[in-house]
């Protein structure tokens, strides 16, 4: 892809760290209380591409059960 699409090169070598800029940035505005982030609590056991329906099943009820236990606090966030 290099030499027939250089722009797409240069980028897929440098997303890490647009990838980084960005955390950076929604980290800062969080602390600043601008937004309101859903994060896992526990480590994310999947691929980009994942299959295994298990894991996928997994993943959706852990992020399902964050968001309910955060429920109240997003409540108190969005009547700033």
């Amino acid at each position: 892809y290099g030499r027939k699409y250089p722009k797409f090169a240069e980028a897929a070598a440098s997303r890490h760290i647009r990838y980084n800029e960005a955390l950076d940035f929604i980290e800062e505005h969080e602390q600043l209380g601008d937004v309101f982030v859903f994060r896992p609590k526990e480590p994310v056991d999947v691929a980009r591409m994942e299959l295994d329906k298990v894991k996928l099943d997994k993943l959706y009820h852990d992020g399902y059960r964050d968001a309910v236990e955060r429920i109240e606090e997003l409540k108190l966030f969005l009547q700033k």
